[in-house]
């Protein structure tokens, strides 16, 4: 039996370790940012595959951040990435690009493909219930996004370096915090 359209374009996504959001959303504060990247929320939730490793989430006013699914990768590889990726400058990446003896990077008009785009036909073929599936993923979501509620504390006592000096692991410091702060919620 030969694939259709759809069943390629998930072949292709299933493929990727990692994936671009590219909202049209513009958050301004942090909770707002924060739920972008969390959920997507209610406008951009539908923009997100959560069993991608990695998510990058680019909004429209340059706000980016990363929403990542941990059965792949550790958490500290993952910070490191991210660590990466946050301290380099457009500067140096154009320095970098066009150092390389391939000439730069390349287009991403000539790379970035929509993988989907051959499959509006299947939504509304006779027949088909994809569409009806659709809606009612959406709907599920919505629900579920819904149903939560996100609070953003940035917390600026003390860091890393002080938790590293009362002799405790930052990471699992942190992950002790997180139990203890469920333990007493419930």
């Amino acid at each position: 039996k030969s694939s259709g359209p759809m069943e390629e374009a998930l072949k292709v996504l299933e493929s990727g370790a990692v994936l671009i959001c590219l909202d049209e959303e513009e958050p301004v504060s942090k909770k707002q940012a924060s739920e972008i990247f969390w959920t997507g929320g209610l406008k951009s939730g539908h923009n997100r595959w959560f069993d991608k490793s990695i998510q990058l989430v680019c909004t429209k006013n340059g706000k980016a951040g990363m929403n990542g699914e941990h059965s792949m990768m550790d958490g500290m590889p993952v910070v490191g990435y991210c660590d990466f990726i946050t301290k380099r400058s457009y500067n140096d990446v154009l320095v970098e690009s066009s150092a390389k003896s391939c000439g730069g990077y390349e287009s991403a008009d000539d790379n970035v493909k929509d993988i989907f785009a051959e499959c509006a036909g299947e939504l509304t073929s006779t027949g088909s219930n994809v569409a009806s599936h659709v809606e009612k993923s959406k709907s599920n979501f919505d629900n579920l996004i819904s149903s939560h509620e996100l609070q953003v504390q940035s917390f600026q006592g003390y860091g890393s370096n002080a938790i590293k000096k009362m002799g405790y692991s930052p990471d699992a410091y942190v992950q002790m915090a997180m139990q203890l702060a469920t333990y007493r919620l419930w």
